[in-house]
């Protein structure tokens, strides 16, 4: 090659390394790659109320034991109070209808998250339905208070520590009732008692806006200036927020209770309070679940609907399209497994109930 050609060689080689040199990006090493991050879609398919917003999740995914079935299953039962016991490690469940069985059962049952075993205290409660139930963390034992009996509202207190029930005899207790809401206030060490209905003038119901707490030994009134509203009929349901310490009440509305007062919440959006509901606090993702559902629609087997309440907002999230909204029994945290369990009743329709699990982002069916 002569000396001409290979100088004009040597040009356009250089004029193209430096034409492909700059369509090369400028490197940034001040700037980091964000990775987006993809949730899986749940078990069941998902469906999403027409109000819902994006879905309420961790940042950082939490390592849970699985839950395995259990090798034996609790009876279809309808209305019956559950709680997780923390000291022990399983949940109780007591009272209910089991169809064809007893209309007001007494039954103690517990799962200790391998079988569902049946209880034989040497003495226990008479037989209910929608009593309520809760673990104080404390003194370690399960407190049940009132529920419906074969004949009348019920107003007893009675103490389940794992093994046998103990009743006790305070000196002043709350009007016999169903329907209340009661939960633990970690704050103030006691559980609260709220609302319910009694028995009225012709034996007619009679809505109560109460506030009780007990404290171990005995029960106590409390006097706020404002209180929610008496309303028949509608379901209320109370938890308390450990994030921003004070409890929580649906009572159709949202309302919160400081340790003094009563007061009202306007969130928008909020949830649809529905005949059937249930609210409970999430420890291991400091969530505050609200699950409700719809006990008196055609066909009963209905969509739930799931809310995360931050303090100051509701937020819908996806729920699966099996879970029956209508048979809802309660929420109850499990910081061995770090969820928040559910169980669903289906005895109306003589099928067996259902169990979910809140993982901090979806639900998960246990069986």
């Amino acid at each position: 090659m002569n000396p001409l050609m290979n100088a004009r060689l040597s040009t356009l080689l250089l004029i193209f390394g430096l034409f492909a040199s700059s369509c090369v990006p400028p490197s940034n090493p001040s700037k980091s790659t964000i990775t987006p991050t993809v949730l899986a879609e749940p078990s069941a398919t998902p469906t999403l109320s027409s109000t819902a917003t994006q879905a309420v999740t961790t940042d950082t995914p939490i390592s849970k034991p699985k839950i395995p079935l259990p090798v034996s299953n609790l009876p279809a039962t309808l209305g019956l109070g559950f709680i997780y016991d923390q000291a022990l490690g399983q949940v109780t469940a007591f009272g209910g209808r089991q169809n064809g069985v007893c209309d007001y059962c007494a039954d103690t049952w517990v799962w200790d998250f391998t079988t569902w075993t049946k209880a034989q205290p040497s003495s226990h409660p008479e037989g209910r339905l929608e009593a309520n139930f809760v673990y104080d963390p404390v003194s370690k034992v399960s407190v049940l208070f009132g529920g419906m009996g074969q004949n009348s509202f019920l107003g007893d207190t009675w103490l389940w520590n794992g093994k046998d029930w103990q009743k006790q005899n305070p000196a002043v207790s709350p009007l016999p009732r169903s329907g209340a809401a009661m939960a633990y206030d970690e704050t103030r060490q006691v559980i609260m008692l709220f609302g319910g209905q009694t028995t009225g003038s012709s034996r007619q119901s009679t809505p109560l806006n109460d506030t009780w707490i007990w404290d171990g030994k005995t029960w106590t009134e409390l006097h706020p200036t404002t209180r929610p509203p008496a309303e028949s009929g509608n379901p209320i349901s109370m938890a308390f927020d450990a994030t921003h310490q004070n409890m929580v009440l649906i009572d159709q509305g949202t309302w919160i209770f400081d340790g003094k007062n009563w007061a009202k919440l306007y969130p928008d959006p909020s949830p649809q309070f529905l005949t059937r509901g249930s609210l409970g606090y999430d420890k291991a993702h400091k969530q505050m679940v609200y699950v409700s559902g719809d006990g008196d629609a055609i066909p009963a087997e209905t969509t739930a609907v799931t809310w995360i309440w931050d303090g100051a907002h509701w937020t819908s999230v996806l729920t699966p399209k099996n879970l029956n909204g209508a048979g809802i029994v309660g929420l109850s945290d499990d910081p061995r497994h770090k969820v928040l369990l559910m169980f669903v009743d289906r005895a109306m329709s003589n099928q067996t109930n259902m169990a979910w699990a809140w993982d901090g982002i979806k639900w998960e069916q246990i069986y």
